[in-house]
């Protein structure tokens, strides 16, 4: 048995991933506008974001399902599509297009460092669905509090310089259609590709759906809640599981390896304590980005070329 404490430092990812993948954007493209290198740095994130909202406003909806939905849409594939689909409704398709997939490469590359048990990307979904990770820091290291407050800076300061830059979006039939029928793919793909994260065991989507074979089975959780009153979780399976051990007595937000002794019940060999602000951190992070997007609008910088042909207007 070990455990890892660390200070509950404050981890925002976004502002994290505005930090190290603004400079690299602009090593590549010098001009490059931060209003789309921070919607680029969002795009790997869409996933879950919506994987919230749907548990809000659906709650009795399959948990494991919905796992394996945004573990598909969060692939590096479907984070390009959902790139090229967002770059046709732009003047500069090409241009846009590289400057988002560059972002959301980035961001997985950034994800795939940190340590998070039971979780990794998806490179080369759906050819192979295990999960790549390179873990190096927690979410709560003394390097990643750094990152996250120069990416405080990095916002601040790009937001005020580049908010101004004019953005021109295009009204093109053609575009429109191309661009729809991508985010129906974005959308609708996964339905069936359902059986890639499953026999990978992503997650360990599949150790929890067979509830008969896991007495034995090794299992992770990442970052999850504890209940101390009666020292349970409740997995992504929504279930609540029991946790035997030398684990905290206080309520937690915790990742955990261990093995399950019966159905409803884990033997826990490690874990760590996560700090608990890291999600309005993070919300901090995604709002700065809609802002800056929301003053280019605002201040009429983001305008729309009508690009349909003469022959459309027919």
């Amino acid at each position: 048995m070990f455990c890892i404490t660390e200070k509950n430092y404050i981890m925002p990812n976004t502002l994290v991933h505005i930090c190290v993948q603004t400079p690299a954007s602009r090593m590549i493209l010098r001009d490059a506008d931060f209003k789309w290198i921070a919607l680029g740095c969002i795009i790997p994130d869409i996933p879950w974001i919506l994987q919230r909202i749907i548990l809000y406003i659906s709650p009795g909806i399959d948990l494991i399902d919905l796992r394996s939905y945004a573990v598909i849409q969060a692939s590096l594939l479907f984070c390009l599509l959902f790139s090229l689909a967002l770059s046709l409704f732009t003047t500069a398709p090409g241009r846009i297009f590289f400057l988002l997939a560059l972002n959301s490469f980035l961001h997985l590359i950034v994800d795939a460092l940190e340590i998070k048990w039971s979780n990794g990307v998806h490179f080369f979904a759906p050819f192979s669905w295990q999960a790549v990770h390179f873990p190096i820091v927690w979410p709560e290291h003394t390097l990643i509090l750094v990152l996250s407050l120069l990416g405080i800076g990095v916002l601040i300061y790009c937001g005020t310089r580049d908010w101004k830059k004019p953005v021109t979006l295009t009204i093109s039939g053609k575009k429109w259609t191309t661009a729809g029928l991508l985010l129906c793919v974005y959308f609708l793909a996964p339905f069936l590709l359902f059986h890639g994260p499953g026999k990978a065991d992503s997650h360990y989507i599949s150790t929890l759906q067979r509830t008969e074979d896991r007495p034995g089975k090794y299992i992770e959780f990442d970052r999850i809640r504890f209940r101390g009153s009666d020292r349970t979780i409740q997995a992504l399976s929504g279930e609540r599981l029991q946790l035997h051990g030398n684990i905290p007595a206080e309520n937690a937000q915790l990742s955990i390896r261990g093995r399950f002794l019966d159905e409803k019940n884990i033997r826990v060999t490690a874990f760590h304590v996560h700090g608990s602000s890291r999600d309005l951190a993070s919300i901090a992070g995604l709002a700065g980005v809609m802002l800056v997007w929301i003053l280019a609008m605002a201040g009429k910088n983001v305008t729309f070329e009508n690009t349909v042909s003469q022959t459309e207007n027919k």
